[in-house]
């Protein structure tokens, strides 16, 4: 992931932490951002639990873009959960676990 272009293009400060020791992280082992109506506006560290059948969704971090209750936000969430749903099949899982969340 080229960090300086995502800087430039999107103002959006990214470091991939599955490299860093664990009391440096801030976003998720394997966060990668999101991109959402042409705006990187989230963090999302997932996994894919296939013994129990259920995407894990470690750690969720919005962007000071997205403010949870603005119509955005409400536009945003009706198609990550869609999005979700669909991950979820790909990857044949039945249940979905938010375990972290912060905005």
């Amino acid at each position: 992931i080229q960090r300086r272009r995502m800087q430039v293009l999107f103002d959006f400060d990214y470091q991939i932490e599955c490299y860093l020791p664990t009391h440096k992280r801030r976003f998720g082992y394997f966060s990668l951002p999101l991109l959402w109506d042409g705006r990187l506006v989230a963090r999302m560290d997932c996994k894919a639990e296939r013994r129990t059948a259920t995407l894990q969704i470690r750690q969720f971090t919005l962007e000071p873009y997205l403010k949870p209750g603005s119509r955005r936000y409400a536009a945003f969430r009706q198609q990550l959960d869609n999005a979700l749903t669909d991950f979820m099949h790909f990857n044949r899982c039945q249940r979905l676990v938010w375990q972290t969340a912060s905005p």
